[in-house]
């Protein structure tokens, strides 16, 4: 594998997620592009074997961000995407579907796990062994978003009984997973006018 002169980077990487593992290979043709081929991961294979699964690359625009969960593909988009003629997923959406349909070009199964409004945005994003946890900017507010995910790309929306998932109103709040391999708990970091600056240990189930 290698990429072109005109090339901002190229890498290859590997590794193992709940359960997976997963292979990548990236050609960055500017700060904001990079094309992107996938190949599920074989632990007793060098980066340079043939040997193992091809390489296939991922029918995603160049600019959007591309990640897994266990077997699902989670796509960060930056532009407008039309699929197929039929579906168009807008700009600052998070997506959700089976790795192998992804890699397939099948985007019939495709979940929308945030779509922005012109008052709301996804700021970030945490995963935990089950969970994500989203942090919404809606109407200049911090909210928190809980989903749990149920396998093969699917994913369950968890209501919390607090109001903006447990966020304070003048409050603004980041989410970093405690140990995702095999735990569900996440650090909780507080801060604002009305909030001294505060560290939880809480747990997303």
């Amino acid at each position: 594998f290698e990429g072109d002169q005109t090339d901002v980077s190229a890498n290859q990487f590997f590794y193992h997620d709940r359960g997976y593992w997963h292979e990548f290979q990236h050609r960055a043709l500017d700060f904001y592009r990079s094309t992107k081929w996938y190949r599920t991961g074989d632990p007793v294979q060098s980066a340079a074997s043939s040997r193992g699964a091809e390489f296939k690359r991922l029918p995603v625009p160049d600019d959007a961000g591309v990640g897994t969960f266990a077997d699902a593909m989670l796509i960060s988009l930056r532009s407008d995407w039309e699929v197929c003629g039929s579906k168009t997923f807008v700009a600052g959406s998070l997506l959700s579907l089976p790795l192998g349909d992804c890699i397939e070009g099948n985007f019939d199964h495709v979940q929308v796990l945030f779509q922005p409004t012109e008052r709301s945005s996804l700021q970030d994003s945490a995963c935990t062994k089950d969970f994500m946890v989203m942090s919404i900017l809606n109407n200049v507010r911090t909210e928190l978003k809980y989903w749990e995910y149920l396998g093969s790309g699917r994913w369950q929306e968890k209501m919390s009984d607090a109001p903006g998932g447990g966020v304070p109103i003048g409050c603004d709040v980041s989410v970093s997973p405690v140990w995702p391999a095999d735990s569900n708990d996440v650090w909780l970091i507080k801060d604002g006018y009305l909030q001294p600056d505060l560290l939880q240990l809480a747990s997303a189930a």
